[in-house]
């Protein structure tokens, strides 16, 4: 519940900033609609924003995910150099306490494996735009992970053989 709740926060802040800062275009739709309000093609008009309004809504959370995701990864990477006794490399010196406390070298295979799952989800947003849906089934399985336990190595949604 604790992730789920987080990343539904997340999406849902992402959702509004994306809804306070329309583009231009978005904003030239919309007027354009507002003009034509029961008139012909109104109904078409009112309709492209929409369409737009939705797609920009998205490109701005998926991208806004994004950068959630390079963060993670980031503090997953620091965290990886520090148990591979490189602290020197690490970029974000002021976790460094917090680094050492999780960066041990038996737990290498196990950041390795976060990195790469980080990696893979933010590849997935490519091919799905609910990308919340995919941040929250990571954190479910960086737990696994960071507990020892074992994950499917097939994407989420791809469909079975046989």
């Amino acid at each position: 519940a604790g992730a789920s709740g987080l990343v539904h926060d997340i999406q849902q802040a992402m959702d509004e900033a994306a809804a306070a800062h329309p583009s231009a275009e978005l904003e030239q739709l919309r007027q354009e609609a507002a003009a034509l309000e029961g008139k012909r093609g109104g109904k078409t008009a009112a309709k492209k924003a929409d369409d737009q309004a939705r797609r920009e809504r998205r490109r701005l959370v998926t991208e806004g995910w994004v950068h959630v995701l390079d963060g993670a990864a980031s503090v997953h990477a620091d965290a990886l150099a520090v148990s591979m006794g490189a602290e020197r490399a690490v970029r974000h010196e002021e976790l460094l306490p917090r680094l050492r406390e999780v960066g041990h070298p038996e737990q290498r295979v196990a950041l390795e494996d976060c990195l790469q799952e980080i990696q893979r989800v933010r590849a997935g947003f490519g091919l799905n735009p609910l990308a919340d849906l995919w941040v929250e089934g990571m954190l479910d399985r960086l737990a696994m992970i960071r507990q020892g336990s074992s994950i499917p190595r097939r994407s989420p949604g791809a469909l079975t053989s046989g």
